[in-house]
């Protein structure tokens, strides 16, 4: 307060008590702060819970999705069960009355073959395995053809044309010029029908028991899928023997084009169910034999790695792409062209690996 004169004569203080508000303040700021970390916890513990949330749901759909295959399969299973069963019918009467009618050829052919030097000559060059399992076609079959014309019209045969075709189309390979000769020496039309009927005579015989040997697999194969094995049992067996098992299924190819090397390290027993291994082992050496067309090398290694048994199938097949690797397990896949196979070999093999407690790998240079 002032006098007239502008001078201070007396001090009036006011204060105000801020000590509650300043807390209050104090408290509201904790409180938000404490807000703003219950908030961000539990966003945090919401975000866990939904990864959760997911996690599961993605585990339920694929549980569901097995469930669901398993279904499937079972339900195939019974069915592929009972045509099996009646594929198997037909085939057995099959592979009876080829063998019947095989015989009968073999009686007749011992009687003919006494008076025709020509029969003999030819049976004998069958028998060593120059009947081919697949007669060229297209291009080449013409350029085999034209081939042979010209060599049989340079032996003055009759009928250059029918034999070339008759010879080339029944896959006749590595034909001796002897054998030629003998033909020449009584080149008849009567001579080509002989000769023809015997060679159409064999290929039949021989397709049907191709194809007898072909369905019997698929069916084997079936029955497999189907956990139709008499005995699952495992017991002490030796690796080895299992394999060679497998081996003796294929001794045709490895007679002709297909040159197998083995090299077993490993020589002693495990538990394991022969039957089921055997079955892996012929799939695999099947896969092979069809990669490399039936002409390259197979080789098959035994041996104990880190207390690990190993047994490696190599071929020199053309090999196939990185992409295609994982879905070679699954049932029903297949590289191979239709009416060549079901997509149930590499699925066999592995469900029969994964019983013996195994694993199985593919690696390719392609």
């Amino acid at each position: 307060v002032s006098d007239t004169k502008s001078k201070i004569t007396n001090i009036i203080w006011l204060g105000i008590d801020q000590t509650k508000k300043r807390k209050a303040e104090y408290d509201l700021k904790e409180l938000n702060k404490s807000l703003e970390s219950k908030v961000e916890q539990r966003t945090l513990e919401i975000n866990k819970s939904n990864l959760e949330l997911r996690e599961t749901l993605s585990t339920l759909k694929e549980t569901q999705s097995k469930l669901i295959q398993s279904e499937k399969l079972a339900s195939l299973g019974q069915l592929i069960s009972g045509l099996s069963h009646e594929i198997n019918n037909p085939i057995g009467a099959i592979k009876a009355s080829n063998e019947y009618l095989s015989q009968e050829w073999k009686e007749r052919l011992d009687l003919d073959l006494k008076k025709s030097d020509i029969k003999s000559n030819l049976i004998q060059f069958i028998n060593d395995g120059n009947l081919g399992d697949n007669p060229a076609t297209g291009l080449k079959n013409r350029k085999l053809r034209l081939e042979l014309i010209e060599k049989l019209k340079e032996l003055d045969f009759n009928f250059p044309e029918l034999y070339a075709e008759l010879f080339v189309d029944n896959a006749l390979q590595n034909i001796p010029d002897n054998f030629l000769n003998l033909i020449k020496s009584n080149d008849t039309i009567e001579t080509f029908q002989e000769i023809r009927k015997l060679l159409f005579t064999e290929r039949s015989l021989q397709n049907t028991r191709k194809s007898i040997d072909r369905l019997t697999r698929i069916t084997y194969a079936l029955k497999n899928f189907t956990g139709m094995q008499g005995n699952t049992e495992l017991t002490p067996n030796n690796l080895e023997d299992t394999i060679l098992s497998a081996i003796a299924i294929y001794k045709d190819f490895f007679q002709k084009g297909i040159k197998l090397q083995t090299n077993f390290s490993f020589t002693g027993h495990f538990h394991c169910s022969p039957s089921d291994l055997t079955q892996a082992w012929s799939q695999l050496i099947w896969n092979s034999i069809q990669s490399m067309n039936q002409v390259g090398t197979l080789k098959i290694i035994t041996y104990v790695s880190d207390d690990k048994i190993n047994i490696d199938f190599i071929d020199n097949g053309p090999g196939i792409t990185q992409e295609i690797i994982p879905n070679l397990f699954k049932p029903f896949y297949s590289t191979k062209s239709a009416g060549d196979g079901l997509g149930l070999g590499l699925y066999l093999v592995k469900q029969i690996i994964d019983r013996h407690s195994g694993f199985i790998q593919v690696s390719t240079d392609t």
